[in-house]
């Protein structure tokens, strides 16, 4: 797979310093088959009690009902790439619906995505000196 990568992109030494410094969010969203919850409407649901505080990451932040007559619904939920994976998702999504009152019937899907790409501020450090060096202005010109 490195083979592979040089040979799609001819980076520079500064341009693979600046790539990476990106860094993503583990993303889960987690779709499940509940019993219990039945008489919740169609709609998105937002924990705040997950969102505001860094120490709940795992915890779903969002769930949705997308149509009546149906016990499935997908929660969205944050990891940290370390100990906040997928089985502690998992875990503390079927934590937080037993404490609404239902029970999980059956998981249908768990995916993982790398999401919201960024910078921290030693990045955009680093994004500054690559804007502003010779090697930019030369890459304009070809």
């Amino acid at each position: 797979m490195a083979d592979c990568e040089t040979e799609v992109m001819d980076a520079r030494d500064l341009e693979k310093e600046l790539f990476s410094k990106v860094e993503t969010n583990d993303y889960y969203t987690t779709v499940l088959k509940i019993n219990g919850l039945e008489h919740l409407p169609v709609g998105f649901y937002y924990f705040s009690e997950y969102m505001e505080d860094p120490s709940t990451i795992g915890h779903p932040v969002a769930m949705q009902k997308f149509y009546a007559g149906t016990n499935i619904f997908l929660f969205w939920s944050y990891g940290n790439s370390v100990d906040i994976k997928g089985p502690a998702v998992m875990e503390l999504a079927i934590k937080t619906i037993e404490a609404m009152g239902g029970e999980v019937e059956k998981v249908v899907l768990q995916r993982r995505f790398m999401y919201f790409p960024h910078v921290s501020s030693q990045g955009i450090c680093l994004i500054d000196l690559f804007f502003e060096s010779p090697i930019l202005f030369a890459m304009k010109e070809l």
